[in-house]
C-alpha cells in the first residue's frame, strides 16, 4: 500500500501519476488554501483534483483551445508526469497535453485516484 492509498486526499500529488492518462474534465472550482484561493480541476469518476498553477492552466487552455474553464467540462485531456522548478530545485509535477486525434491510441486506464 502506498501513502496516498492509506491517506487519500482531495488533491493529486505528482508521485501519484506515473504514466500518461487520458481523463475527462468534470469541472473547475476555486478552493481555499492557507493564504489564497486557487482553481482546482476535477475529473469525471474521480474524487481527487489537480490544483492549477498558471502553467497548468495554460497547458489545458492550449490543449483544448478554450481560454474559459467553463468550456472545459466534458473535454478529454492527457495528464502526465513531468518536472518543474520549485525554489531552485527540479521536482516532480503534473502536466497536461492535448489528446491524440484518435483517442483509441490511448489504452483504457484507471488512474490511481
Amino acid at each position: 500500500m502506498k501513502m496516498h492509498e492509506a491517506f487519500p486526499g482531495n488533491y493529486l500529488k505528482a508521485e501519484m501519476i506515473t504514466h500518461p492518462i487520458e481523463v475527462i474534465i468534470d469541472r473547475v472550482e476555486m478552493a481555499e488554501f492557507k493564504d489564497s484561493s486557487k482553481p482546482v480541476v476535477y475529473f469525471r469518476g474521480k474524487q481527487a483534483g489537480v490544483v492549477l498553477s498558471k502553467t497548468r492552466w495554460g497547458q489545458i487552455q492550449d490543449a483544448l483551445m478554450a481560454d474559459d474553464s467553463n468550456d472545459w467540462s466534458g473535454r478529454r485531456i492527457i495528464m502526465k508526469p513531468s518536472q518543474a522548478m520549485y525554489q531552485g530545485k527540479l521536482v516532480g509535477s503534473i502536466a497536461f497535453e492535448a489528446t491524440p486525434q484518435d483517442s483509441q491510441e490511448m489504452a483504457p486506464d484507471d488512474p490511481p485516484f
